[in-house]
């Protein structure tokens, strides 16, 4: 389970400005996906994908901050074999805003830039919106989901307009 701590520090960090916040974002939203996905993480040396589920298979997440202006992402060709999903999610201040599956038989055919597929907000509608699967579902126990909210990455669709 990943500790409160760590997502106040995230918060803290990115508050003064760190750049390097985002090594940390992304090690923490892999996580908290995996939990939220059932889904095992893979090892550090594992090329190609972050985690593994029975229902997912391969998957390749990454995070992007709110404020950047097409939370643009790019997915190496090549390495697509190597995959089965790719999930992209959108943090903002903090909380995890925006979360999107892409189920790798729907992008692979996207045109190639320099042989990566770029992702961005123009091509939003080819994913899934999995939010509601990231967030604490409502039907669990006030402790179980006080456990997952791990503030401040918390669901708030709210902050995403």
């Amino acid at each position: 389970m990943i500790k409160k701590e760590i997502a106040q520090a995230i918060q803290l960090l990115s508050k003064n400005g760190f750049k390097s916040v985002a090594r940390v974002t992304g090690e923490y939203v892999e996580k908290l996906v995996a939990q939220q996905l059932e889904a095992e993480l893979a090892d550090n040396c594992q090329k190609g994908f972050d985690a593994f589920s029975k229902h997912y298979g391969k998957i390749e997440i990454k995070s992007r901050n709110a404020d950047s202006k097409s939370y643009q992402c790019t997915l190496n060709k090549s390495k697509l074999e190597k995959m089965d999903t790719f999930i992209l999610v959108i943090v903002k201040d903090g909380y995890v805003v925006k979360a999107l599956l892409f189920p790798i038989e729907k992008i692979k055919h996207l045109k190639t830039n320099g042989g990566v597929i770029i992702i961005n907000q123009s091509r939003f509608d080819l994913g899934e919106d999995i939010l509601d699967k990231i967030s604490p579902p409502k039907s669990r126990s006030k402790e179980h989901n006080k456990r997952l909210m791990l503030s401040p990455f918390a669901y708030n669709s709210n902050l995403l307009k």
